[in-house]
């Protein structure tokens, strides 16, 4: 009875320290290099938010390439309910894409999926670092997936906006986060 007891000490403080660590990280992520140029400015989706810092990133560094990560509406893929894309994307991407920009539609919806069509990207452009846009509840999953799946010699910088969240939002986003790295993990580690 008496290791059990200390069995279950150890466990309890093990999944403790774990919930604390992601929490913290989730809620206080470092924020990347906001001036320094990169080969690309990569905006993650939704790009509600996420675009207009990508832009200003893209505009004042003197970065070659604005990359949009979107998720391409399909019908019958959420059956009958199919995202519209934001404005800000529409203005990129359903009409004459600047030469400067590239739109990427991941064919996986989720991070790892962008994660991949990212990879494939900085192979095929050859490029030797990049900035990616995210949100600041997710900078810390996301650091984790891309630093599995972008190839090591790729220096990738993380930033996200500044955005006013109420703390039952905060809440919301730190159970998810607490349960989405476990997915990450796995998929980390037999994916990438």
């Amino acid at each position: 009875m008496r290791k059990l007891k200390m069995i279950s000490g150890i466990m309890a403080t093990l999944v403790i320290g774990w919930l604390l660590f992601v929490t913290l990280n989730v809620i206080y992520p470092p924020q990347g290099d906001l001036e320094s140029p990169r080969d690309a400015v990569v905006s993650l989706s939704p790009q509600d938010y996420r675009l207009p810092l990508a832009e200003e990133v893209f505009a004042n560094t003197g970065t070659n390439t604005l990359v949009i990560s979107y998720v391409e509406p399909r019908p019958g893929r959420l059956g009958d309910y199919a995202p519209q894309l934001p404005e800000a994307v529409i203005e990129y991407c359903d009409t004459d894409t600047p030469e400067d920009v590239v739109c990427l539609a991941p064919v996986e919806i989720s991070t790892i999926g962008e994660a991949f069509a990212v990879n494939d990207l900085v192979n095929e452009q050859s490029w030797d670092s990049i900035t990616v846009v995210t949100s600041k509840w997710h900078t810390f999953r996301t650091r984790f997936i891309f630093n599995q799946c972008i190839d090591d010699d790729v220096d990738v910088n993380f930033v996200y906006p500044e955005t006013d969240m109420t703390t039952k939002q905060w809440a919301a986003y730190l159970a998810y986060e607490n349960a989405a790295i476990f997915k990450a993990l796995y998929e980390g580690l037999f994916r990438c």
